[in-house]
């Protein structure tokens, strides 16, 4: 499966992960709607089998369940469609991401031997709630959360849905100086690792914080059996991982949908 395929099907695997963990939800022919309620378009979102675009009442119903919601969100298409069923989903004001980039590399036994951080970094995997607020404060403090209450929402999802070395979802923090200054995350699926966010504070940048935090992904990931490493990146982490071997590829066209 190629690297388009991978992120389609992870992001996929997340929103119904979201729905099995008590987000509100609306399921639909083997598809659903999900709301986490969090003002972000990978927190909420549909998973659209083709056959619901035939059926425009159960299309309009999952729109409606996110609409209802007034949040950002996301569609995404299980398998390729013709353009008359893309037509169905634009004309309803969906807009589609066929701009975007995803970046792929193997694991290899290097990863899994993991690297050490540079000298005066400390980098662990959150295990309790003291470090998830850690965590949490870095994207804060980096201007990531700009609704009131966002950082409780994504303290108490992210506490929903678990977190630690036995779970598909796992976060890092890293620490200077006894300070927090950057954090990551990242999401299993079957032998493939989403390296889904990384953010390290601007006057901590360009001293090797955010490969650390990327290598300690990799390593874990590689002891829980993953063969594989993927992520959608902004143009900064496309410089970081392509140095670390990542290649990257556009974004399958027509599959992806923002409300």
């Amino acid at each position: 499966m190629d690297v388009g395929e991978l992120v389609l099907g992870a992001q996929a695997a997340w929103f119904r992960l979201l729905a099995e963990r008590g987000a509100a939800h609306v399921e639909v022919d083997g598809g659903l709607a999900v709301a986490s309620g969090l003002p972000s378009n990978t927190e909420n979102g549909a998973v659209v089998v083709p056959g619901v675009l035939d059926r425009p009442g159960d299309l309009d119903l999952l729109l409606g369940f996110l609409r209802s919601r007034a949040v950002p969100a996301s569609l995404l298409l299980e398998r390729a469609v013709d353009a008359q069923h893309v037509h169905a989903l634009t004309g309803r004001g969906l807009r589609p991401e066929n701009a975007g980039h995803e970046m792929r590399r193997a694991l290899t036994r290097a990863d899994a031997a993991g690297h050490p951080p540079p000298a005066g970094v400390d980098v662990r995997e959150v295990t309790d709630d003291v470090q998830l607020r850690d965590g949490l404060r870095v994207y804060d403090g980096d201007g990531w959360f700009e609704e009131p209450g966002e950082l409780d929402g994504h303290h108490e999802l992210a506490t929903r849905v678990g977190y630690g070395p036995c779970g598909p979802v796992r976060h890092w923090v890293a620490h200077r100086e006894s300070q927090p200054v950057g954090a990551a995350s990242s999401f299993l699926v079957g032998d493939t690792v989403v390296l889904v966010r990384c953010c390290v504070l601007a006057a901590h940048r360009r001293l090797g914080v955010a490969t650390s935090l990327t290598q300690a992904r990799l390593a874990a990931a590689a002891a829980q059996g993953a063969r594989q490493a993927v992520l959608s990146p902004s143009p900064e982490g496309a410089r970081l991982h392509e140095a670390l071997g990542f290649a990257l590829v556009a974004s399958r066209p027509d599959r992806w949908f923002y409300l």
